[in-house]
């Protein structure tokens, strides 16, 4: 036995003691460690510890289902009913475990995995207040309807020469309800910079660029002159959107950068969304007293 200043002696127990001590201490550092995969594992582990465990229960059903019929083959040739009986329910089990494998590995997370995508984007369209998606613009909304049944609604796009002609009636029949409050922004004629954009956009000259919104205003002057609640604005941007609501329900069209005629996907939302409540502050903020937009004198 051999003795060290300031330490026990070492013995043949204190060393058994030490050699528990330390596995011990890995024991439990084993068990940390485990934990630690756990939590950082997260799903995959779970996932994985569920497909060995399916694969587990399937090799037993199989090796089940081989042994019924071994037996079935070898051990029950004098019973043909009870050799036909085991045969088939050997045959059962494999085959069940087969169908298990598929759906539960397989078919099961996907279809899990398809629902969940559906699911949160169902929800993303509710959050975003869209009820209807069109690649028809002229045909895909009830414009009569709308003008029809609308107490207010306020209009936002470059000129709308095309929709302007195909709404005209409508236009004037809601003109002539009483009650009924408009509004419409259009880009500022008098802007170079603007008309300069829009007439880049749109492929024309400048100058038939600012006729064509003079003759928007016009139009609308025109329709709305007897109307008692109306209001124009000339705002010093080139939307990049337009914009036609009619009270807690909205159409919101993109401009396209292509030069063809092709159909531009529109939206139709309604209050509360995101997409409404983005689209109607930016038109509040552009038309209020000290806002970006100055009202013209009719």
């Amino acid at each position: 036995m051999v003795e060290y200043i300031g330490l026990p002696a070492f013995s043949y127990y204190s060393a058994e003691n030490c050699a528990r001590f330390v596995l011990g201490t890995l024991s439990v550092r084993s068990h940390i460690y485990i934990w630690f995969e756990v939590f950082r594992l997260g799903p995959n582990l779970y996932r994985n510890n569920t497909t060995l465990r399916t694969l587990l229960v399937a090799a037993g059903f199989v090796l089940l289902g081989v042994a019924a019929m071994v037996v079935a083959s070898y051990y029950l040739d004098k019973h043909p009913n009870a050799q036909e009986i085991v045969r088939s329910l050997g045959g059962l089990f494999i085959a069940t475990v087969a169908l298990t494998v598929v759906w539960d590995l397989a078919a099961k997370r996907s279809l899990l995995a398809e629902l969940m995508a559906i699911t949160q984007l169902a929800e993303d369209v509710k959050t975003a207040g869209i009820v209807h998606i069109t690649s028809d613009f002229y045909r895909g909304f009830d414009w009569a309807s709308a003008f029809e049944k609308a107490k207010e609604f306020d209009l936002l796009f470059a000129y709308g020469h095309t929709w302007r002609g195909m709404n005209q009636v409508y236009m004037q029949r809601s003109a002539e309800k009483k009650g009924t409050k408009i509004r419409i922004l259009l880009p500022d004629p008098e802007d170079a910079e603007v008309v300069k954009e829009l007439a880049r956009r749109f492929s024309t000259q400048p100058d038939a660029l600012k006729m064509e919104i003079q003759e928007a205003t016009r139009n609308f002057q025109k329709i709305f002159r007897e109307s008692e609640s109306f209001g124009l604005w000339y705002m010093p941007l080139a939307p990049v959107y337009s914009w036609y609501r009619f009270d807690q329900n909205a159409v919101v069209a993109f401009y396209k950068h292509g030069q063809e005629r092709t159909n531009v996907p529109s939206l139709v939302v309604e209050q509360g969304g995101t997409v409404f409540n983005f689209m109607r502050n930016e038109f509040e903020a552009l038309v209020k007293d000290g806002g970006r937009a100055r009202r013209v004198q009719l």
